[in-house]
């Protein structure tokens, strides 16, 4: 069993506006966690200038690709550049409780059979009725789920944020 892991954190993102930033802040602002490498993948739209210098200043490695491929082009990229242990993709509207990451990579070490962790996404509070909406069917989802099987399904992991060990994905075919 290893003791500390390195990481690298992956976030593949079309847009790139101000929710990236903070995204990218809740995520740095991680505690118990060593140093990790911070990627965002930019597919094909550029960054406003604004958003990518805001991501520098928090040493955030921004790598562009001119030529549109799609999420899964990205996240193949990001797979491609890791040279961590552990290898983290989530999504640019997603913020991270300060212990997240702690957590993923306190599970890797305590349970060697783990190759990949699905993290619990909570939709941030509902501020108009589609937003509501969206609420509701997530907490549905977690409640189906967690009856399913004690939680050990594929409704537990909505792909917002999943952990691997980088040299399991590695092995993966994705097209």
């Amino acid at each position: 069993m290893k003791d500390k892991y390195s990481l690298t954190v992956g976030i593949p993102t079309y847009y790139g506006g101000q929710g990236l930033v903070e995204a990218a802040k809740s995520i740095l602002a991680s505690k118990n966690v060593a140093k990790f490498r911070f990627i965002v993948c930019v597919d094909g739209n550029p960054l406003d200038k604004k958003i990518e210098e805001k991501l520098k200043d928090l040493s955030v490695e921004v790598v562009f690709s001119a030529v549109r491929g799609g999420q899964v082009a990205r996240i193949k990229q990001m797979i491609s550049l890791s040279k961590s242990d552990l290898l983290i993709l989530t999504q640019d509207d997603i913020r991270f409780d300060p212990h997240a990451l702690s957590r993923i990579e306190k599970t890797f070490e305590t349970e060697e059979r783990v190759t990949m962790i699905g993290a619990r996404v909570l939709p941030t509070p509902a501020s108009n009725f589609f937003e509501k909406i969206i609420e509701r069917g997530v907490s549905l989802t977690h409640r189906v789920g967690m009856l399913w099987n004690n939680g050990d399904n594929y409704l537990m992991s909505s792909g917002r944020c999943l952990a691997f060990r980088t040299g399991f994905i590695k092995k993966f075919h994705m097209s």
